[in-house]
């Protein structure tokens, strides 16, 4: 992986992080206090590493998460261009992208924690927001393969391809040394599977291959995020 992609996948993948003990606790009785200190935290930063150690893995984490976007926003937004609050929006919008195949509160607070990601790194380097959007996970200018022009020529298969490198990277890297050669395999059959079901390779790509392939992207990132959770 290229080191621009890799960026965007350490930055903005939560599920695999091993976080400190939270000083505050869980439970009911805690919701208050959790609340009381992002609210009071002294930056964006600040409140976004205590709901990192805090987060309860479910959908309160929602209502959390909110709190610490507001933070982070009102410094940010004002300082970005149009373009950059786009940039911005797309980030925070892939996040729901990623998870919108899952079921279950956990997911809800995946969705949150990657917007609280997201909203950090932007609030700590505003200038990522006005530098150009990644078309896809790779180079595309380095595109050799029938699939990876294929990603390229498309806007919405390269943010699947984006959100499946995300997906996808933190997994492999979470394996013992000797299970990631099962991984590394079984991602390059299931590409040249999708190239063959879905009949890529053609040009210009009709229709209905492009839907072929973003679904089966949408299905593959879906299912290793499913894996990185805990999920069978």
């Amino acid at each position: 992986m290229r080191p621009a992609a890799m960026m965007l996948v350490v930055l903005f993948s939560s599920a695999l992080v091993v976080q400190e003990p939270c000083k505050i606790g869980y439970g009911t009785e805690k919701a208050a206090q959790l609340e009381d200190a992002l609210r009071q935290a002294s930056s964006c930063g600040k409140a976004a590493d205590i709901l990192s150690k805090c987060e309860w893995g479910s959908s309160a984490d929602v209502g959390f998460a909110s709190i610490v976007l507001d933070k982070c926003e009102k410094k940010l937004l004002p300082r970005l261009t149009a373009a950059g609050k786009q940039r911005y929006r797309r980030e925070r919008e892939l996040c729901a992208y990623e998870y919108s195949g899952q079921e279950g509160t956990l997911y809800l607070s995946e969705e949150a924690m990657c917007s609280v990601y997201v909203a950090q790194r932007f609030a700590e380097r505003p200038s990522l927001a006005e530098e150009p959007a990644p078309r896809a996970s790779f180079d595309c200018a380095r595109a050799a393969t029938s699939l990876e022009k294929a990603i390229c020529s498309d806007e919405k298969l390269g943010l699947a391809d984006i959100v499946l490198a995300r997906a996808y990277q933190p997994l492999l890297h979470a394996l013992p040394d000797s299970k990631r050669p099962v991984l590394i395999r079984q991602q390059q059959e299931w590409r040249h599977g999708v190239e063959r079901q879905c009949g890529v390779g053609l040009d210009p790509l009709p229709p209905s291959t492009r839907a072929c392939v973003r679904k089966q992207f949408e299905g593959r990132f879906t299912d290793l995020d499913g894996c990185s959770v805990g999920d069978p």
